[in-house]
């Protein structure tokens, strides 16, 4: 696992127009800490996540302990998959607005 920065939570639930299958999950938002020599500061990332781990998020924003899977897709290009997380601390970044949470998300 890695430490990293969530800054926020979006939600997805849809329904896929070539299958008719319903989508559900969640888009995780963070914060990478940039160790490069031309950059400093702090990199914004984002990846997908199963929408029964977003429990797991109970203070947002805040630092989390975070389990990633790198999958290859079919255009060899890879993607981020979180499998797995662990509340570490809070932080203040100030006021924010507050989404209602699917009802997945809080079972």
């Amino acid at each position: 696992m890695t430490n990293y920065l969530v800054v926020g939570v979006s939600f997805y639930d849809f329904k896929d127009e070539k299958t008719g299958k319903q989508i559900k999950g969640a888009t995780i938002h963070f914060l990478d800490k940039a160790e490069e020599t031309n950059f400093m500061g702090y990199r914004p990332g984002k990846f997908k996540a199963p929408i029964e781990i977003i429990k797991n998020f109970t203070n947002v924003p805040g630092y989390y302990d975070l389990d990633i899977k790198i999958k290859a897709m079919n255009d060899g290009k890879p993607t981020l998959t979180l499998t797995g997380a662990r509340y570490i601390t809070s932080v203040n970044l100030g006021p924010a607005t507050t989404a209602a949470r699917p009802a997945a998300a809080t079972q």
